[in-house]
């Protein structure tokens, strides 16, 4: 009897574990098949066409009252049909067919679209696209009311052969990337070369007065640029590529108005700021005209388009740099090292500075004394910087006729130790600057006396003159 009662227990036991397995394994299931009630069944959601967006040759975009149309060339490339001079970029158009092939949306009606229902979902002809495909079928998107409490609205799709007529629940953010515009279809950068390497020159207007140009010289390794206006100099390779860095990096923001006739009312019609760039295929410009209301936008216009756009304010980093800074504002640099000697007349005397320099010496020679004299008085560091503020003396504004005094500040010969001899001359222009020449001809503008006549710490010419020959001695 015992061992009965004992068998039935077990049974129960065993019956009760297997049953709360059953149980437990049901609930498990019935939670991994639960949707997540925050996200959105995928298999709810449709692709809105059925073709191959390859067989798309036109696109007509109506919105609000203004149509624009695209189509195929000859060369299967796009242009534009309403406006013949809009510069299309292909890959902006080959964005817009990944964006339809990726529409989805949910469907809120199948069937033919009486008239019944498209006033149900609020369907008109004011908002379309028609896509007319290489058969000459049309397939046209219609849309409809906003979805109530939602950031979708209603498109009718009708015309496509693969599917019945549909209107899609479809969101904004779909429909918004459908509806193209102008400003779409063209690139957003401004300067589109496709080798920026190769620009050749560059134009810059200021309050439609001429700036400064410059062309480049590219058969080097490094492109050489040479200022043609407002003098004719070497450019300051730095400033330049800079400037044509920042440029090629500019975007546009908005678009603004439609080939409007009064462009005054943008600044436009005598603008701020003006850049051409060009190589050897094209030329871009750039016009900049006053700043939008809030400050954070130029207006502008892109050669090519008629249209105002808006720019970044903050992105325009040149436009304010001074003609100076893109010219080799340097009168003469060379390495001491490749010198032999420089004479040198400054404030009624004459200097002679030598330099015997070997691979494993470096005598400097300051009117014949050697400037290292022992450990404890090694002044050649002194002596170098008599030649550093020398090849200080520059350009500090353009002026592209000299006009200056019969009066010698300052000359200077160079002699290279490959024979070379290179004079430098400055004559008085007035108590506070300078006009210099190198051999003989102006380098365009004027420098500032502080050049000679200021301290060693500020490598004026003066304090480096006066310092060495206290330490070495030598008495006036």
């Amino acid at each position: 009897m015992k061992k009965y009662k004992t068998t039935i227990i077990a049974i129960i036991v065993i019956v009760v574990a297997l049953v709360g397995f059953f149980v437990f394994n049901s609930l498990l299931s019935d939670r991994n098949n639960t949707q997540d009630p925050g996200k959105d069944d995928d298999s709810d959601y449709h692709y809105i066409i059925s073709f191959a967006t390859s067989k798309i040759k036109q696109i007509d975009a109506l919105n609000e009252g203004y149509l624009l149309t695209i189509g195929t060339k000859y060369d299967g490339s796009w242009e534009c049909k309403t406006l013949d001079t809009l510069p299309i970029v292909q890959t902006n158009v080959s964005a817009l067919f990944t964006t339809l092939r990726n529409t989805k949306g949910t469907i809120a009606y199948e069937g033919e679209l009486t008239d019944k229902v498209k006033d149900l979902y609020k369907v008109t002809d004011e908002k379309t696209l028609k896509y007319t495909l290489d058969d000459d079928s049309v397939v046209t998107l219609s849309v409809g009311m906003n979805k109530p409490g939602a950031s979708s609205y209603y498109v009718a799709v009708t015309g496509d052969t693969e599917n019945p007529d549909r209107v899609y629940v479809i969101t904004s953010t779909y429909l918004d990337a459908l509806f193209f515009t102008k400003h779409d279809l063209i690139s957003t950068a401004i300067f589109s070369f496709t080798d920026s390497g190769k620009i050749r020159y560059l134009k810059i207007q200021k309050s439609g007065e001429p700036f400064f140009e410059a062309s480049a010289d590219l058969s080097g390794e490094k492109r050489v640029w040479n200022a043609t206006y407002p003098i004719s100099r070497l450019g300051d390779y730095s400033h330049i590529e800079s400037l044509i860095n920042a440029a090629t990096a500019l975007v546009t923001d908005s678009h603004v108005a439609s080939s409007p006739e009064d462009l005054s009312q943008y600044g436009l019609d005598i603008p701020y700021y003006q850049l051409t760039i060009g190589d050897n295929k094209k030329e871009i410009t750039m016009t900049l005209g006053n700043k939008t209301p809030d400050g954070l936008y130029y207006y502008c216009l892109i050669s090519g388009i008629d249209d105002v756009l808006t720019i970044s304010a903050e992105s325009i980093t040149f436009s304010d740099e001074a003609q100076v800074v893109l010219i080799d504002r340097y009168a003469y640099m060379i390495n001491y090292t490749e010198l032999t000697e420089l004479k040198l007349y400054y404030g009624g005397q004459e200097y002679l500075l030598t330099y015997d320099i070997t691979e494993e010496t470096e005598l400097l020679y300051f009117n014949g004394i050697n400037t290292y004299i022992d450990e404890n008085r090694d002044y050649r560091y002194d002596f170098k910087c008599i030649g550093t503020s020398l090849y200080g003396i520059s350009i500090t504004e353009i002026e592209p006729e000299p006009n200056h005094t019969d009066e010698v500040v300052i000359k200077v010969d160079y002699t290279l130790r490959d024979g070379t001899k290179v004079n430098v001359t400055g004559y008085k222009r007035d108590d506070y600057t300078f006009c210099t020449y190198v051999d003989g001809k102006y380098i365009g503008g004027y420098s500032n006396m502080r050049q000679l006549t200021g301290t060693k710490e500020n490598y004026g010419l003066n304090g480096c003159i006066v310092d060495l020959k206290s330490l070495l001695g030598i008495q006036d």
